[in-house]
């Protein structure tokens, strides 16, 4: 349910780019420093974007690397860490030896066996420095796989354990002025996400026969009043962002939460003369 909060590169500025690129980058080596090399391949956009959405609105300290990529080496590159690249790499592997857990519950697929073995010392580290967080989101999935498994009707449920889940994240510090704004900027999204996830993968739970709450009647998904309401569920996101007194990065904070978010479902939903429906 992850890998929907992206960027638009079509809609950046050079200088745009390279600085989400600079924090993407900054993630992923603090992923193998403080959890060994094989967490980088759990790396994901939503992370980095979490780190650049706290670094925007408490602008800590930053630091930057030059470095060569073993994946681009022709070039160097640019890696930015703050204090939040350090917790958006703790909140990654939680969340990546969860979901595998999760899946190996769900599916007894082994890859996913392997993945928590894999993660699962990560994830105590990160449950023993942040015990809050990982008490949520534990909580949270354990709820989301009680509604699936009730083959719960209706977005409700599923979303707002979701929600909950996705909401304590964006809490660095539950003490801070701006935690409950935050908090509930992180549960619209997380809403958002369930949703968006539900439209993505209708046809291939449908006929794998998995669990959707949008998978009902065998009718098909209607689009268009898919997009309506993943629109109001992002505008109720977007209005506590505008709430929050950010100026760094705000156009690439704009950029991700009013277009880089829509491009999944209008590459899944494009039609055949290539406009999106």
């Amino acid at each position: 349910m992850f890998g929907y909060i992206l960027a638009d590169p079509q809609h950046m500025t050079d200088e745009e780019y390279l600085r989400y690129r600079g924090a993407y980058c900054g993630l992923c080596r603090t992923l193998g420093s403080r959890h060994g090399q094989l967490s980088r391949l759990s790396l994901t956009f939503d992370m980095t974007f979490l780190l650049l959405f706290l670094g925007a609105l408490y602008e800590p300290e930053e630091q930057e690397t030059e470095f060569r990529c073993a994946l681009h080496p022709r070039h160097k590159r640019v890696a930015a860490v703050t204090k939040f690249t350090d917790y958006a790499a703790d909140m990654n592997v939680l969340l990546a030896y969860l979901n595998a857990l999760d899946d190996w519950q769900d599916d007894r697929r082994l890859s996913a066996l392997l993945a928590s073995k894999v993660f699962q010392k990560a994830h105590r580290r990160a449950s023993e420095t942040y015990p809050r967080q990982a008490r949520v989101v534990e909580t949270a999935l354990s709820h989301l796989s009680e509604v699936e498994r009730a083959n719960s009707a209706g977005l409700d449920a599923g979303a707002n354990c979701f929600g909950d889940l996705l909401g304590e994240l964006f809490v660095y510090d539950a003490r801070d002025y701006w935690a409950d704004r935050l908090r509930q900027f992180g549960r619209e999204l997380g809403k958002f996400i369930y949703y968006y996830d539900a439209c993505v993968d209708y046809d291939a739970d449908r006929k794998a026969g998995k669990y959707n709450p949008l998978v009902r009647n065998g009718a098909e998904l209607d689009v268009g009043q898919s997009r309506e309401t993943l629109t109001m569920l992002i505008s109720a996101c977007t209005q506590n962002f505008e709430g929050l007194p950010i100026l760094r990065d705000d156009g690439i904070i704009r950029n991700i939460l009013y277009s880089g978010v829509w491009l999944r479902f209008n590459e899944k939903f494009k039609s055949n003369d290539g406009s999106t429906v």
